[in-house]
């Protein structure tokens, strides 16, 4: 190898990054996608409602999900300036880019081997030529003579100078090479040679895959720009970390880029005129699948052929639900009546017996719970509950809640002592205003929800209902939304709605409703030793049934609501004056399931006795300290109440401080109901507690009252209420 001297290379590499914004030329083509259902459609999961009436001044939301991903991608682009290179050999080895251009001739480069040195031609003869003819000259001058002997002097000097220039040239070479930002030092020379160019273009791409998620298999050659970094990756560039003959490297998981394929879509046909060919809506109609066995390659219950329904009569009025119930049947709950049908019918043949099902289950006669002009057993709200005692559904139209037994015996429950009752509040109320609106939607609004209590055997029912408070108020049917002018207004809203809704239990083993419950749900969630209820802002869920030490009693949703009883005195033929009332309570504190501890001196704190033209008032009970001598009977007179002293023994608590209360000849009712009519306010228009202040003053007197009793502050312990005594005797008058 011939050397001129030391010479530094930096081997540099030039990289841009290239950016870029997504800015298509479109040009507006209506048919670009080809004709109508040429193309396949596919499932985003997104609903909204284009109606130009309605939304017309208004961007339509952006729509995710569809087949493709607009997202930024970046791929290496590499050109080597040369066809190899000597990155990674050993020390001293000789190389020859001059002669290993790959485009063009590089202007950069370096080479051990000199440059090819050819002398002039015949330079040697033409000066020996030279100095023979200046020899041969004769000047006649002293000037001639002079340069003549001058020239016989220099040329033979310049023609060894020449034939010593060349030796040294054929023995030492001339350098081979052209550098950037070239420096001489001395006995060596700095630049710089290039290689490579890098470039990387990140920009914006519509794809069917989504290059957000796309994953690299290590951090070197099977890795990708923005992955390794988002400033230019001068590592990730050199040739000996990661060599241009690696190529990009893709790697990707192809279930990201799944598209929703199972949901099947039935086009209206190209020529489709609503007018025209709208079909009508079939109320009464079930569409089943292929019946699934235990041979099948595929999944039956996913095939429904062009001929697999059944259209019941419209007798019955629109179809709302089907049920599974035991014996392998299925009932059918019509608005105005319910049918039981068999799932499958037993045929007996010459050989064996043949079961048949799916269509001919509907085919024989139903069995009919009833048979009404007006209708009876139906339902309008899919609600439905399956419990060990049966099942339970509603009638709202006519007050009517159903208990069908396993055995297919069906039970009116709502006659166990509510029929009035339910006869009046169950129908909805505000169909009563809005004809149109959807009740059969509790979590958003209106509605039935319910379930089963399978810690205490009890079936819940809670109805979601609002009455409007002002005559304004419109319901828009195709946004569903209530209004009033251009405004829209929520049914929670207290300056517009009044809540119409209530809670109530049913048990199975007293055959009673045993009680309203202060929680309004918006849907239940059943479970085994309890059961949730929650609000539809999926932020507030409450466990019922279950207590810890941190968890208090008649508490739901952390707010404390009030534990009240009510009774009714026994009707008694002749007016009664009534004197004193005494009631057993128990009241305990749990500190496990099975470890509790009697509390004494705890019990209801407030009271009202009334009937619908008398009433005691709002009573502040006190229990009286048997202790303390000075404390006996005592009455003092408040704003809206009256505080009265208990007395206790052995749980046994008596009241006999109150009088009639009631104003004369108010023309106002003694209790006011909410809109729901379960729970019940003294009037306080409808009473004079001045009336306690005077020295005569006159007792409740009639033959029935209703005793209140209500524990408004205690929640940490649990109330036991045994029963309720009232003493009178007859009216002398």
């Amino acid at each position: 190898m011939k050397t001129i001297g030391l010479i530094l290379i930096i081997i540099g590499i030039l990289m841009i990054i290239i950016r870029g914004f997504n800015i298509p030329v479109k040009k507006n083509i209506v048919d670009q996608y080809g004709q109508m259902y040429s193309y396949n459609t596919i499932d985003t999961g997104f609903c909204y409602y284009f109606d130009p009436k309605v939304n017309s001044n208004t961007q339509p939301p952006t729509i995710f999900g569809g087949d493709t991903f607009i997202n930024r991608f970046g791929l290496k682009k590499k050109l080597p300036f040369f066809l190899t290179n000597t990155v990674g050999q050993l020390d001293d080895t000789d190389i020859f880019y001059d002669q290993l251009g790959n485009v063009g001739y590089p202007i950069y480069y370096l080479s051990t081997g000199p440059k090819e040195y050819t002398p002039t031609p015949n330079l040697m003869s033409k000066l020996q030529k030279a100095y023979d003819r200046v020899t041969d000259m004769s000047f006649s001058t002293g000037v001639g003579a002079a340069l003549s002997g001058g020239l016989t002097r220099f040329i033979p000097a310049g023609i060894a100078l020449v034939a010593l220039v060349e030796e040294i040239v054929n023995r030492i070479g001339v350098k081979n090479n052209n550098l950037d930002q070239y420096q001489y030092k001395g006995f060596w020379e700095e630049g710089l040679m290039y290689l490579f160019a890098y470039g990387i273009p990140y920009f914006f791409v519509e794809s069917d895959v989504n290059v957000d998620y796309r994953q690299a298999e290590n951090s070197l050659e099977r890795n990708f720009y923005p992955n390794v970094g988002t400033d230019i990756p001068d590592f990730w560039l050199q040739e000996k970390n990661v060599s241009i003959n690696f190529d990009n490297y893709y790697y990707y998981n192809k279930s990201l880029s799944k598209q929703n394929t199972e949901n099947a879509f039935i086009h209206l046909p190209v020529d489709f005129i609503k007018e025209r060919d709208s079909r009508p809506i079939r109320d009464t109609r079930v569409i089943y699948s292929q019946p699934s066995n235990l041979e099948e390659k595929q999944n039956n219950w996913l095939i429904f052929k062009a001929n697999n329904y059944y259209d019941f009569p419209l007798t019955n009025g629109k179809l709302v639900d089907l049920n599974a119930v035991e014996s392998e049947k299925v009932l059918a709950r019509f608005e105005n009546n319910s049918s039981l049908y068999n799932a499958y019918i037993t045929l007996d043949t010459s050989n064996k017996t043949a079961i048949t099902s799916a269509g001919s289950m509907f085919a024989n006669p139903p069995i009919e719970f009833s048979k009404t002009d007006i209708g009876y057993t139906g339902t309008q709200h899919k609600n439905f509950n399956s419990t060990k005692y049966g099942h339970f559904w509603v009638d709202a139209k006519r007050g009517n809640v159903f208990l069908m037994d396993s055995g297919g015996g069906l039970k009116d429950i709502s006659q166990e002592g509510m029929k009035n009752w339910f006869e009046e509040n169950l129908p909805f109320k505000i169909t009563k205003y809005f004809k149109n609106v959807n009740i059969d939607n509790s979590f958003t609004g209106i509605g039935l929800t319910s379930t089963w209590d399978n810690r205490y055997d009890r079936y819940f029912l809670t109805k979601k209902d609002y009455v409007p408070l002002r005559e304004d108020i419109i319901f828009d049917e195709t946004l569903e939304v209530f209004k009033v002018g251009n405004t829209v207004v929520q049914l929670t809203d207290k300056d517009y709605f009044c809540d119409a809704s209530w809670t109530v239990a049913y048990s199975p083993k007293t055959n009673s409703w045993v009680s309203f419950y202060s929680f309004i749900p918006d849907y239940y969630v059943e479970q085994n030793k309890y059961f949730q209820t929650g609000k539809n802002d999926l932020t507030s869920i409450w466990s019922h049934t279950l207590r810890d030490e941190d968890r208090n009693y008649q508490t739901f949703y952390g707010k404390v609501e009030p534990f009240e009883i009510h009774t009714v005195t026994k009707t008694s033929v002749d007016f009664q004056v009534l004197q004193s009332v005494q009631y057993r309570n128990d009241v305990f504190e749990y500190f496990s399931p099975y470890e509790r501890v009697l509390k004494k001196g705890i019990s209801f704190d407030s009271c009202v006795i009334y009937n619908v033209d008398q009433t005691s008032g709002n009573l502040d009970l006190v229990i009286k300290n048997k202790n303390d001598m000075r404390s006996g009977l005592f009455s003092s007179t408040k704003a809206n109440s009256i505080e009265v002293s208990l007395a206790e023994a052995d749980q046994i608590y008596k009241i006999n401080q109150f009088y009639n209360l009631a104003k004369d000849n108010s023309g106002k009712p003694i209790v006011l109901f909410d809109c729901a009519n379960t729970f019940e306010t003294i009037n306080t228009d409808a009473v004079d507690y001045q009336k306690n202040n005077q020295l005569v003053k006159a007792r409740l007197r009639s033959d029935w009252f209703k005793i209140k009793l209500a524990n408004n502050k205690e929640t940490k312990y649990k109330f036991i209420f045994k029963w309720l005594l009232d003493k009178s005797i007859k009216s002398p008058r």
